[in-house]
């Protein structure tokens, strides 16, 4: 977002939690990692940060590293894990590639979050709650080659992008909304790895 776009935007200030500084390297499991293991090692750090409200301006992948896009699913329940994989991330995949001009785009690996959802034995997250990047400059490149097989070097040697596609489920967020950094503004040296 350039400075015209946000002279012109109303902003708020909002709390938002990060990662608290620590001297031990910080973990954080999306899945249950075994007996006797924390979920995480991290205490967050509330903060407030001026947020904007990107409805409505002229956003690119390339430049502020994301894009708001209507798009409305056939998906009848996007709580159900056969759906999503069988009608969801087909209409994932068609995006993208609409979004980007990608040869070829691959849906894999889901996260449904819902406060009221979530519990023990549920495959329902909570929200995220803190501030994060989900891929590292490591972890990306791995992603491939995890997912990709004999494809794998041959991709490596293009161009990629791992990007998430977000969208709330039902009705407007009237908590926990997505919030995202300007890819432009995002500091190496905040960055914890």
């Amino acid at each position: 977002m350039d400075g015209l776009a946000l002279a012109n935007s109303k902003g708020i200030v909002a709390p938002l939690n990060f990662t608290a500084p620590m001297d031990e390297k910080p973990y954080s499991y999306n899945y249950d990692p075994g007996p006797g293991i924390a979920l995480r090692n991290t205490a967050n750090e509330e903060r407030t940060v001026t947020v904007y409200d990107a409805r409505g301006l002229d956003l690119s992948l390339d430049r502020e590293g994301f894009a708001l896009v209507r798009h409305k699913t056939a998906a009848s329940d996007l709580y159900d894990e056969a759906i999503i994989k069988s009608v969801y991330y087909p209409e994932c995949e068609a995006l993208m590639k609409r979004a980007t001009g990608a040869r070829k785009v691959v849906a894999f690996d889901h996260i449904v979050r819902n406060a009221a959802r979530s519990g023990p034995g549920s495959a329902v997250k909570l929200p995220a709650g803190r501030v994060h990047n989900d891929y590292t400059a490591w972890s990306a490149p791995q992603r491939v080659r995890d997912l990709m097989g004999d494809e794998t070097e041959a991709l490596l040697r293009h161009r990629f992008a791992i990007n998430n596609v977000w969208r709330a489920i039902g009705r407007p967020l009237l908590s926990w909304p997505e919030t995202l950094c300007e890819a432009g503004r995002l500091e190496r040296e905040s960055l914890i790895t």
